[in-house]
């Protein structure tokens, strides 16, 4: 599942697939509906969107007039505000997901062999307003329509690693083929290029044809 490592191999599958990709439209792709709610994801990390790289706010405003492509796909050095500004998204869309890759993959195995369980919010108590938590169990065939019907997804650290194991190949590439056209935003300290080295052309081919946000400057920690 590798690219293979020959002398001018990728910079040739680069090449290829920008070409593809520029020739290729896509016709139309879901904007976002922003709403006010609590910090679900990480409370403890400090973020605010007043401090969002200009090129990473520029992103979400687009997104939520629905004139990006999906996915969107966000690098830099640590601490140019990835993290941060994703979860400053993920704040304002209701019902978002946001996951570090590898657990994300690793709860894709757990649901394969059926042994994938999270506790959720469930019915609403009547005349209380709270709601009640409840365990949910994922299968293979109950887990990506749930990923399907989610309003975004956000997927944080992909490539971590100087290589992903099968797992963590496959819930990525079926991540991206499930949510074509629909919100999906992806982070990672490496560029383009070097994540396509790491998974594969087929995993770089489905990032380029999104949209491509990359940061730099001086750590904003």
């Amino acid at each position: 599942m590798q690219a293979e490592n020959r002398p001018g191999l990728w910079e040739q599958v680069v090449s290829r697939s920008k070409a593809r990709c520029a020739a290729s439209q896509i016709d139309s792709n879901s904007p976002l509906t922003f709403t006010s709610q609590d910090k679900r994801h990480l409370p403890h990390v400090r973020r605010e969107a007043a401090r969002l790289p200009r090129l990473l706010s520029g992103a979400f405003a687009a997104a939520e007039d629905g004139q990006i492509k999906w996915p969107l796909f966000v690098s830099g050095p640590p601490g140019t505000g990835k993290t941060c500004g994703v979860l400053v998204l993920c704040d304002v869309v209701s019902r978002s997901e946001y996951w570090v890759f590898e657990d994300f993959a690793q709860f894709w195995l757990d649901a394969k062999f059926d042994r994938a369980e999270r506790t959720e919010h469930g019915r609403r108590i009547e005349g209380g307003g709270r709601e009640l938590p409840k365990t949910v169990r994922y299968r293979p065939r109950t887990f990506w329509p749930w990923v399907e019907r989610l309003p975004l997804v956000v997927i944080d650290d992909i490539g971590l690693r100087d290589r992903a194991n099968d797992s963590q190949y496959e819930a990525l590439k079926l991540l991206l083929d499930r949510r074509v056209g629909l919100p999906l935003v992806l982070t990672s300290n490496h560029d383009l290029d070097t994540i396509g080295k790491i998974f594969d052309a087929r995993i770089y081919d489905r990032l380029f044809a999104g949209t491509l946000v990359e940061l730099h400057g001086p750590s904003l920690r």
